[in-house]
């Protein structure tokens, strides 16, 4: 007994790995994580250079691919809806607690 199943594929992660978001994820995601670490008065000269990788890595081609889905699964939304929609959703991703 053979069983066939089909999955239909209705999105596919699209590749924004560029030098422009490189750079922007070591600068945000190394930036957010310096000044909170500056306030606990925990900061790493280790750690800034991980964030910086974290950022450069992860977060470059992470963080389009969410917007990108945020943008298709809003699109019908007009106005404000639309808006408040795109921010909790962004607000979801970046802060889940």
């Amino acid at each position: 007994m053979f069983v066939r199943i089909r999955f239909k594929i209705t999105s596919i992660i699209a590749l924004h790995y560029r030098k422009q978001n490189i750079l922007r994820g070591a600068l945000i995601y190394s930036a957010g994580d310096t000044i909170a670490a500056l306030l606990l008065n925990e900061f790493s000269w280790h750690r800034l250079v991980g964030m910086v990788i974290i950022g450069a890595t992860f977060y470059a081609f992470e963080i389009p691919n969410y917007f990108d889905w945020i943008v298709k699964k809003t699109y019908r939304l007009k106005g404000l809806k639309a808006t408040l929609t795109k921010t909790i959703l962004a607000i979801l991703y970046f802060n889940p607690l």
